[in-house]
C-alpha cells in the first residue's frame, strides 16, 4: 500500500499541492487526472520521493518513504518522467539496462540480462535492441522507456514495488495507448502499485480502477471511476459539462463532449 498523507508542496506563496491525501493499492490501476496546473506531476514526484513536501508524508508499507535508503528505494520504485532525453549515444538495450542499475554493482548478472530481455519482449521493442536510442521515433523511445522502468521492478518480491508513470501515453498513437494500458492490466497480479497521470478522460474511465481528480492542487474527488467521473466533477475541474453514458451491456462509462 502506498499512501499520501496531508501532502502540501509550496513555492513562495503558491501551493502546488495543498493537504492532499490518497491511497494507492496493489492490484489496481490508479490514475491521476486534472486540468493543466492541477498538481498531477508534482504529486508523482512526491510519491516517488524525488520531491519532499513542506507538510505531510508518503508512506509505503507503513514506513515513511523518506526514511528508505536511496538505493533500496530505487530497487523497488521506478518512475517514468515526462521528458526523457539522453545527450549521449546508447543502444536501446543499454537504455533498458539502466533500469537494472540499482540491482547490481559493476557488471549486470544473468538475472539482470533476463529482466531486460523479458521487458523488451513485453513491450515489443526487442527488435530495436541494437538501434541507437537517439535515432528512434518518439513512440519507439517511449516504449523503450516503458521496458526500462518495468525491468527496474521486474522480479516478484515480498515488498510492495511502485511503478509511477507521468503522462506515459505521450507520443503514442491510439493503438499503442490501448496496448500499453492492457499491458498494465497484465501486471496487476504482481505485488505492484501502479500510479499514472493521464489526460484522456475516456482512457481513465476505461482502465482506471481508482482515480484521483485534482484541481488547483487539491483533491476534488478520489474513488472509483463512477464516483469520480461525474458530470458535476468534470464540469468543476475542466469548466466543460459532459454527457455521461453507461453502456448497459459492457457497463463501460463514456464521457461525451
Amino acid at each position: 500500500m502506498l499512501r499520501a498523507e496531508n501532502i502540501t508542496v509550496q513555492i513562495g506563496e503558491k501551493h502546488l499541492l495543498h493537504k492532499v491525501s490518497a491511497e494507492f493499492s496493489p492490484g489496481q490501476i490508479n490514475l491521476i487526472i486534472g486540468p493543466n496546473g492541477a498538481g498531477k506531476s508534482t504529486l508523482i514526484r512526491v510519491l516517488s520521493g524525488q520531491l519532499h513536501p513542506k507538510h505531510g508524508r508518503v508512506v509505503l508499507d507503513e514506513r515513511g518513504i523518506s526514511t528508505l535508503p536511496i538505493r533500496a528505494l530505487a530497487a523497488r520504485r521506478a518512475v517514468l518522467s515526462q521528458h526523457i532525453e539522453l545527450p549521449f549515444p546508447l543502444s536501446a538495450e543499454e537504455v533498458v539496462m539502466m533500469g537494472r542499475y540499482p540491482h547490481f554493482i559493476g557488471r549486470p548478472g544473468l538475472h539482470d540480462v533476463s529482466a531486460v530481455k523479458e521487458a523488451m519482449l513485453l513491450f515489443e521493442v526487442d527488435h530495436l535492441a541494437s538501434r541507437n536510442y537517439q535515432t528512434l521515433s518518439g513512440g519507439e523511445k517511449q516504449r523503450v522507456n516503458f521496458a526500462r522502468v518495468l525491468c527496474q521492478v521486474w522480479y516478484s518480491s515480498a515488498e510492495t514495488r511502485l511503478l509511477l508513470l507521468d503522462e506515459p501515453l505521450t507520443f503514442l498513437d491510439i493503438h499503442y495507448q490501448f496496448q500499453f494500458m492492457e499491458q498494465l492490466n497484465q501486471l496487476l497480479s504482481q505485488n505492484l502499485v501502479i500510479v499514472g497521470v493521464v489526460h484522456d478522460l475516456n482512457l481513465a474511465a476505461r482502465f482506471g480502477h481508482k482515480i484521483v481528480l485534482l484541481k488547483d492542487g487539491k483533491v476534488l474527488a478520489h474513488g472509483s471511476r463512477d464516483e469520480v467521473l461525474t458530470k458535476e466533477h468534470i464540469a468543476d475541474a475542466f469548466q466543460i459539462m459532459p454527457s455521461v453514458y453507461h453502456d448497459p451491456i459492457t457497463r463501460q462509462l463514456y464521457l461525451l463532449f
